[in-house]
C-alpha cells in the first residue's frame, strides 16, 4: 500500500482520482451545513497540513438569494 490512503482507497472501490474527488466533495457539500446548524455556528474552519504545505477552508452560510 503507497502513502496515499486515499488514492489506494479510491482504486480498491473502483473509482477513478476524479470519481473519488466528485464523491467527496459532494460529501462534503451535505456533511458541511448540518455541522453548522448543529452546532449553532455561522461558519468553521477546517485547517490541515499536506506535504508540508497548510491549508484552510472556511465554510459558511451565505445569506444572499443563490443565482439561478
Amino acid at each position: 500500500m503507497s502513502k496515499n490512503i486515499w488514492r489506494d482507497f479510491a482504486e480498491l472501490n473502483g473509482m477513478s482520482p476524479d470519481e473519488f474527488t466528485n464523491e467527496i466533495l459532494l460529501v462534503a457539500q451535505a456533511v458541511l451545513p448540518m455541522q453548522l446548524e448543529q452546532h449553532g455556528a455561522q461558519s468553521m474552519r477546517l485547517e490541515s497540513e499536506h506535504l508540508g504545505k497548510k491549508y484552510r477552508l472556511v465554510f459558511s452560510e451565505v445569506k444572499e438569494e443563490l443565482s439561478k
